[in-house]
């Protein structure tokens, strides 16, 4: 009996724990983008239809969250849920090839309604964390992660610097725009991935602060 009594407050302290976290299975969603390119050599002309597929973050009902390189020239946007075959058109409203990133928006009601997304206020190097994506049949794919150091290094494909952390991995990260968490909160999003090393270069919460903020205080 004593011991009974004794746990009793462990399980509950456990459930809360439990109850705290929030689930973010439903936060992550496919972006795939139709772009057209104009010919560096020929300017007045544009090269064939291309395509890129990455991800992004739900950060409310009608806002995804993710990078400005894939999204760039773009001549359609759409989001795909995870276990949906169904593409959602999107708008791309704000992007910032200096920070790379990109807000896309929806029609009210075509997203889950996820859990808020609220951003990091630190991440300290050696720092686990976990990446969520879509794996081969769309089923949401939770990586981890370990925080392996922070520099300035080169945006992809832009001719800007920014502050970005290094994450060593579990498994390869199949898209840019995938979000990262450190203990329930939004820590940054994937940029770009090497496989042969298994380290992803991460734009972390600040920046994700800062325009968001802008973005939003722009409406």
């Amino acid at each position: 009996m004593k011991r009974a009594i004794l746990l009793l407050p462990a399980i509950l302290f456990c459930t809360a724990l439990q109850a705290a976290q929030p689930n973010l299975d439903s936060c992550v969603v496919e972006v795939i983008c139709t772009f057209q390119e104009n010919n560096p050599y020929l300017p007045w002309q544009t090269r064939e239809t291309g395509s890129r597929h990455g991800f992004g973050v739900i950060l409310d009902e009608t806002t995804v969250l993710t990078t400005e390189n894939l999204v760039r020239n773009h001549t359609m946007v759409e989001i795909r849920k995870a276990r949906s075959g169904e593409k959602i058109l999107a708008e791309v409203e704000k992007a910032d090839c200096e920070i790379n990133l990109a807000m896309l928006k929806i029609k009210p009601s075509a997203l889950p309604a996820g859990p808020a997304i609220q951003f990091a206020e630190s991440l300290p190097l050696q720092s686990d964390v976990e990446i969520f994506q879509h794996d081969d049949s769309r089923q949401v794919q939770k990586c981890q992660a370990t925080v392996l150091k922070i520099e300035m290094s080169p945006l992809p494909k832009a001719p800007y610097d920014s502050i970005s952390f290094s994450l060593l991995c579990n498994i390869n990260i199949r898209g840019e725009g995938t979000p990262v968490f450190f203990n329930g909160k939004m820590a940054g999003i994937v940029m770009a991935f090497s496989p042969g090393s298994r380290t992803a270069t991460m734009l972390p919460y600040p920046v994700l602060k800062k325009f968001v903020g802008a973005a939003r205080g722009s409406q």
